[in-house]
């Protein structure tokens, strides 16, 4: 599949990306009901309400989104969804990119529930995969579409999971620990590359990112010290060589005496309250949260951070949201704080495959992580730190990769892994900055294009009345857009511009009559004095607005 979105992960895991035909996106064309992103709802009008939030916002900056009931697809089974996601993948002139399941899991028929595939599980019963539904192609359970999940199960639990999202890209967090502070907690196993893992992504974090990271360890087993080897487990050697002193330099080639195994669930309770951008948790877990360090719903009434982070509690069973009660994963997403979004999984994993998909999550939200992945010095990953389509990414790599000696635990890994959160979810890494974008006041009735100055490599859409009328890519220059001509001056042009680690820009351009004078919006100021005075409206905050209007004509 070819799309603006879905190129991405082509982008990171194709060694000949490049000698595929280039497409301008902002040129293509849609048939009427085709989108880039669907969310599919059961029959329950709240549920429809917030998908229309979504949607609203996304189609906003230019994505554009449809929204399906349970009842659109034929009924809540398994079969009609994964018959309709074939059918628009394969029908559709543009196939999806991704695919939102507004809803828990639920199979007995309750308003709010959306079903999932029940497979066999080697030695644990069975387990669930919506991942079933995203591998439309080849049967390999290589996802062909990204799937995320938001659990709500009513009006409440929506609201607060995705008013997380929405609120957290229109006012992204300006604190510059947050940022400086991403977390990395493990239990140390002498056989198994939990330790090892962890660690490659804590010295990403503070030698390919520049951050400093805390580091919440503890031990499962073992009596880890300084100048022992990573593991005892088959190929440890290659991974240290790679990520080591003589390859990537993000970790030493011997365990460093300086690790502190002590960790606790009050560091990591810490750790969410002071404030991180993104947690990252390896080792054992189970429904009721991690093992080492111990960190579980018994922990959460301790929350009250307000700074969330984004969690990849890649361990077992802290996903499993087909159980009979609220799991870890749910619990985190569904509360006031707690966390924006997680990826995790719904029964018991792998070991190794699982540190193999790790390393390819981190790739597709910074191809620098392995820049000798798809080929040497390609550093074509992500423009957008976007764990859902990482995560898929991440599976890719995953194919890609002779680390893990128990390859046939694969197919299951691809399957096990979810996205909670809005697919097109996008993180920020670093303090955000303004966008500089210029364009007319106005937009004349008539009128067949409209011309947006914005920094390179931005994504600029233009919607009337929530409809995408059109969409190019900044330059840095002016860019004429082509545009169906307006005919209601009770209408309004939105323009919004977004790109990674920018404040999203969002401005209403009135739509004008050519003839006679007007008075149309110029420019406002905020003063948020009496607030964190950061230029910027936060929630909770009182502002003065001085809004400048000018009068065009006589």
């Amino acid at each position: 599949m070819r799309s603006r979105w879905w190129d991405q992960i082509l982008k990171a895991n194709l060694i000949n990306y490049n000698e595929l035909p280039k497409i301008d996106y902002t040129k293509r064309k849609y048939r009427a009901n085709e989108y880039d992103y669907v969310i599919i709802v059961p029959d329950d009008s709240s549920f429809v309400r917030w998908a229309d939030s979504i949607k609203l916002f996304r189609q906003k900056q230019g994505i554009r989104t449809g929204i399906y009931t349970i009842s659109d697809l034929g009924g809540n089974t398994v079969a009609n969804i994964e018959n309709f996601v074939d059918s628009i993948y394969n029908n559709w002139a543009t196939p999806p990119s991704a695919v939102l399941l507004l809803s828990d899991y639920e199979s007995s028929g309750k308003s709010y529930g959306i079903t999932s595939q029940s497979l066999p599980h080697p030695y644990s019963g069975t387990y669930i995969s919506d991942n079933i539904y995203a591998d439309v192609v080849g049967n390999d359970s290589l996802p062909d579409i990204t799937f995320s999940r938001i659990t709500a199960q009513n009006e409440s639990q929506l609201s607060i999971m995705i008013e997380k999202d929405l609120n957290y890209e229109r006012n992204p967090p300006t604190d510059f620990n947050y940022y400086d502070n991403p977390v990395t907690a493990c239990g140390f196993q002498t056989e198994r590359w939990f330790q090892l893992a962890s660690e490659i992504i804590h010295g990403f974090f503070e030698y390919g990112l520049g951050k400093n990271p805390i580091r919440i360890n503890a031990i499962y087993s073992g009596t880890p010290s300084g100048g022992d080897q990573w593991s005892s487990a088959t190929n440890t050697a290659d991974v240290v060589s790679y990520f080591g002193e003589s390859g990537l330099s993000y970790i030493p080639d011997t365990i460093p005496s300086s690790i502190q195994w002590n960790g606790t669930a009050t560091d990591v309770v810490n750790a969410f309250n002071n404030g991180a951008f993104l947690i990252q948790h390896r080792d054992h877990g189970g429904e009721d949260g991690w093992g080492e360090p111990g960190f579980t719903q018994s922990n959460f009434s301790s929350l009250n951070n307000t700074l969330l982070p984004f969690v990849m509690s890649i361990n077992c069973l802290t996903g499993r949201f087909d159980y009979s009660s609220e799991v870890f994963t749910e619990g985190l997403h569904r509360m006031q704080h707690g966390a924006l979004g997680l990826v995790a999984a719904t029964q018991v994993s792998y070991s190794f495959v699982n540190d193999a998909f790790i390393f390819g999550l981190y790739d597709g939200m910074w191809p620098q992580f392995d820049p000798g992945y798809p080929t040497k010095d390609n550093f074509v990953g992500y423009d957008n730190l976007r764990p859902a389509f990482a995560m898929e990414s991440g599976k890719y790599y995953l194919a890609a990769s002779n680390w893990p000696y128990n390859t046939d635990n694969k197919g299951i890994t691809y399957n096990l892994f979810h996205m909670h959160g809005d697919a097109f979810m996008t993180l920020y890494s670093q303090v955000p900055e303004s966008l500089t974008v210029s364009h007319a006041p106005t937009l004349m009735i008539g009128q067949t294009s409209f011309t947006v100055s914005a920094d390179d490599s931005s994504l600029i859409a233009l919607t009337v009345n929530g409809e995408i009328i059109g969409t190019a890519e900044g330059t840095g220059a002016p860019v004429s857009i082509t545009i169906p001509a307006q005919s209601n001056p009770s209408d309004t042009l939105i323009v919004t511009v977004t790109k990674y680690n920018k404040f999203r820009y969002e401005k209403a351009v009135p739509i004008v009559s050519g003839s006679g004078p007007y008075v149309s919006y110029l420019s406002s100021i905020i003063n948020d004095a009496s607030g964190n005075n950061n230029g910027q409206i936060n929630p909770g905050e009182s502002i003065n607005l001085g809004v400048y209007l000018k009068n065009f004509g006589a």
